[in-house]
C-alpha cells in the first residue's frame, strides 16, 4: 500500500487465519482477490474482532514505531503487518502465527 493509493484498490479481510490486507491494484491481484463475504456490519463478532485486532496493533506495534512523517508511518505499518501475519503468535492457532500454522496445515 502506498502513500496516495486510492482506497477502493484495498481489500481489508479477516478470518481464522489473522488479519489480511491486500492490494488488488498488484499484478496479482485477481489472484489475492477472493469472493466477497457480506456481513453486517453491526454484528457483534465482527465488531470485536475488529476492536482486538486495532488494539493489538496500538499495543503491541504503533506505541513503539517511530512516526515523525506519513512516509515513515505507512512504512513501519508494513512491516508491523509483515511481522504480525509472520510471527505474532495466536492463542486460537495454538501460539503460532497465520503463516506458521498454515505451513503447518499444508
Amino acid at each position: 500500500m502506498e502513500i496516495g493509493q486510492d482506497p477502493e484498490s484495498i481489500c481489508f479481510s479477516h478470518g481464522d487465519f489473522g488479519f489480511v490486507v491486500e492490494s488488488l491494484d498488484h499484478p496479482a491481484g485477481e489472484l489475492l482477490s477472493r469472493p466477497e463475504v457480506v456481513e453486517d456490519e453491526r454484528c457483534p463478532q465482527s465488531n470485536g474482532m475488529a476492536e482486538s485486532f486495532l488494539k493489538t496493533m496500538k499495543r503491541d506495534y504503533v506505541a513503539f514505531m517511530p512516526k515523525p512523517d506519513a512516509e515513515t508511518a505507512v512504512h513501519n505499518l508494513a512491516i508491523a503487518f509483515e511481522h504480525y501475519n509472520e510471527q505474532h503468535p495466536r492463542s486460537t492457532l495454538h501460539y503460532r502465527s497465520p503463516r506458521e500454522f498454515r505451513r503447518a496445515m499444508a
